[in-house]
């Protein structure tokens, strides 16, 4: 009588954690736009998870492609001081798969008379 065995690299059957593949990546559309009297000449510096990301102009978009998916801290710099961004500077923002993420920074120039000391 002959008997044969089969071998296996799954020993534990269905067990096993599956391979999904890579996740699906995810976009960042970041968008100034400015209201007041007067323009900052030289605009902003994006910052992205605290690294320099570039310059953006006072009513720009930039759109970031290809990020996977995680929290980002969003922010701008280089803003004049009789400047507000209206909302927090950094934002924390979630991108996702598949899907573009948009943070807004609604810079308003304020008289000189409302500065803060």
């Amino acid at each position: 009588m002959l008997a044969l065995a089969a071998c296996s690299s799954d020993p534990g059957g269905s067990d096993l954690p599956t391979d999904t593949g890579p996740r699906p990546l995810g976009a960042l559309e970041i968008i100034t736009a400015h209201t007041g009297s007067a323009t900052d000449p030289d605009g902003y510096v994006l910052m992205l998870n605290g690294v320099d990301f570039g310059a953006m102009g006072v009513a720009d978009t930039l759109l970031v492609r290809n990020l996977p998916q995680a929290e980002y801290s969003v922010g701008l710099a280089d803003i004049a001081a009789n400047r507000d961004n209206g909302g927090g500077n950094p934002r924390g923002v979630s991108v996702t798969g598949n899907r573009t993420s948009r943070v807004i920074f609604q810079v308003k120039c304020h008289a000189a008379a409302h500065l803060r000391s």
